[in-house]
């Protein structure tokens, strides 16, 4: 249960962010109470609200309606001389303390990775930093207090509950676009930055774009892209990326940025190309930029109970809902896209269709309200998940919205929704095989490889390794020996051609076979035909294909069944079609 300091510290809290006398909704105390580090079942509470009903020397609970929805009025210690005792804490733990552990911290630990709170705590105390001296009563206490510096997280190892701590990095002061005083200074240090360019970026670009170029022109385009930008002082800092403009567009004349961002301290590179895109917010961060959840897998559970039941995990998922967290991420980027996100000013309510059902096919709504948490830049707090006219939210939602939000569009023309057989297929067999040929099933290519020594054996080494980036060199290395090797190309360009036919047939016997999919970073609808390498193992991967304006298929890529299930699910359920979440290895 809590102590009198620790009510003491939890009211400082209070006073650095509520007015008095204020009704404040329940949601905003616990979004900041957790963001600074406070866990109800630390001190024996079941929940935050059990917590929040122990202060009341300064915190009043009433309850809005039948359906819990309590509110909490802030007002004055009833004990003076406590009072008194937490401004002495307060004023001797100020901004300019908790900076001064900070630059100590980050002198120490780099930012962005997790070390055990022992670690900082021993790290602190050599240092003659002693959380007594600042009126705490545990130096997790004092840890806490410095949320905008660092997030703590409880996790479990062995058996036993630890703390890690994560430093923040230092915020970047960017100014009218241009680089920070402080980031100007690294790269003018670094003008001949060296960053690393992942093959997967090269890949995307050249499904992305018109450009014609190999694999080393490209990438020497995208550092003269930087250099550019970097001796004309346009580079601009976000997070902890630095990001630039490039010089090409996409096939429907979007400009596009790069972002280089520094790498982990085990990494072979110091930099690398974190992302390449459009300069609209990424699609898979839209929901977080907009909406902030007091309890984000609290909600997702919520809403996978309320949804027509589905699976939305893949096999050995640990995460037993990460298909859904990635759905409703890229189906609120296509929303918030299309300007379906509504928002009423009077009742201060917003609201967006999930395109969930629930078992009767009632149509699932998120509700948010505005926030007005100071601490906060996200412009909406999440409230909950709902029905029209149900209960409590659902009440709320006809009475702020004629007509209720409608659904992400996504089929536009009926092209989109069905494959026609009748249309030619040009493939870019050259593009799959040599950029991807990680998407290809492991087993057809070591069937493949058998006669080639040297090549059989740097797949035998991928099968090995378990570093994601040594894999990825690896079939680099396959890659630049199969343009050396004629004989294995043509054996690979052969069975993959067979392969395509095959699956043309498929689709023509039964249209259904054919998926419609829609890529929220690109914006752009195509169909995805399966492609069986094995009868007796059945559908493996998909050929992506897009319909172009004179009636033509473009086979762009190839995907894993993994890297389309989701793109596929945001169109309509799976159920019944060749994509079993239940047989994709996660």
């Amino acid at each position: 249960m809590l102590t009198n300091q620790d009510k003491l510290n939890i009211y400082g809290l209070f006073a650095e962010n509520f007015k008095k006398n204020s009704t404040i909704p329940l949601n905003q105390v616990e979004i900041y109470l957790k963001n600074h580090g406070l866990d109800p079942k630390e001190f024996g509470y079941k929940n935050m609200l059990a917590l929040l009903r122990d202060l009341d020397a300064f915190l009043t609970i009433k309850k809005v309606d039948a359906k819990d929805h309590p509110t909490i009025i802030f007002h004055d210690f009833v004990d003076n001389k406590q009072i008194k005792h937490d401004k002495v804490s307060s004023k001797s733990f100020d901004a300019k303390e908790k900076k001064k552990i900070f630059n100590l911290l980050i002198s120490y630990l780099p930012p962005n990775q997790e070390f055990p709170m022992a670690l900082v705590s021993k790290y602190l105390l050599d240092h003659k930093i002693d959380y007594k001296n600042y009126g705490f009563k545990q130096m997790k206490n004092l840890l806490s207090s410095l949320s905008e510096y660092l997030s703590l997280r409880e996790v479990t190892q062995n058996g036993t509950k630890q703390l890690m701590i994560k430093i923040k990095p230092k915020k970047a002061n960017v100014q009218h676009g241009n680089v920070a005083k402080n980031e100007k200074h690294i790269l003018k240090q670094e003008s001949d930055i060296a960053f690393f360019i992942p093959q997967k970026i090269i890949a995307s670009l050249k499904e992305m774009c018109s450009l014609g170029l190999d694999d080393e022109n490209l990438k020497k385009l995208i550092v003269k892209d930087y250099q550019t930008a970097l001796k004309q002082k346009t580079i601009k800092s976000k997070d902890d990326n630095i990001i630039f403009s490039l010089s090409f567009k996409t096939r429907s004349g979007k400009k596009l940025i790069g972002a280089i961002k520094h790498a982990d301290n085990n990494c072979a590179y110091k930099y690398f190309l974190n992302y390449v895109g459009d300069e609209e917010i990424k699609a898979r961060d839209a929901l977080k930029e907009f909406i902030q959840f007091p309890d984000y897998e609290k909600s997702i559970k919520e809403l996978a109970s309320l949804a027509k039941k589905e699976k939305w995990c893949y096999r050995h998922s640990k995460d037993e809902f990460i298909i859904l967290k990635i759905y409703l991420q890229y189906t609120f980027a296509t929303i918030w896209k299309q300007k379906l996100f509504i928002f009423n000013n009077d009742t201060g309510f917003g609201a967006f269709n999930t395109g969930l059902v629930t078992d009767d096919y009632q149509v699932i709504y998120g509700i948010v309200q505005r926030n007005n948490l100071k601490d906060s830049t996200v412009p909406y707090l999440f409230e909950g998940f709902a029905t029209a006219g149900s209960q409590g939210l659902g009440k709320t939602l006809v009475e702020s919205f004629n007509p209720l939000p409608h659904k992400a569009k996504y089929l536009t023309d009926i092209k989109d929704a069905f494959f026609d057989p009748n249309s030619l297929v040009y493939t870019d067999f050259e593009h799959i095989i040599n950029d991807n040929l990680d998407r290809f099933p492991i087993d057809f290519l070591k069937t493949i490889f058998v006669p080639f020594k040297s090549e059989y054996q740097l797949l035998s080494k991928v099968i090995k390794e378990n570093n994601e980036f040594k894999r990825q060199f690896l079939y680099k290395k396959i890659s630049e020996s199969l343009k050396k090797n004629d004989l294995l190309y043509n054996l690979l360009h052969s069975a993959l051609y067979t392969t395509i036919e095959r699956s043309k047939r498929m689709v023509e016997h039964d249209y259904r076979l054919a998926l419609p999919s829609f890529f929220p970073t690109r914006n752009v609808m195509s169909m995805m035909l399966p492609l069986i390498f094995d009868t007796k193992k059945g559908v493996q991967a998909v050929l992506l294909v897009e319909h172009n304006n004179i009636g033509n298929y473009q086979g762009q890529t190839l995907l894993t069944l993994k890297q389309c299930y989701v793109n596929a699910r945001l169109i309509s359920p799976l159920d019944h079609s060749f994509l079993n979440p239940d047989e994709i290895e996660d």
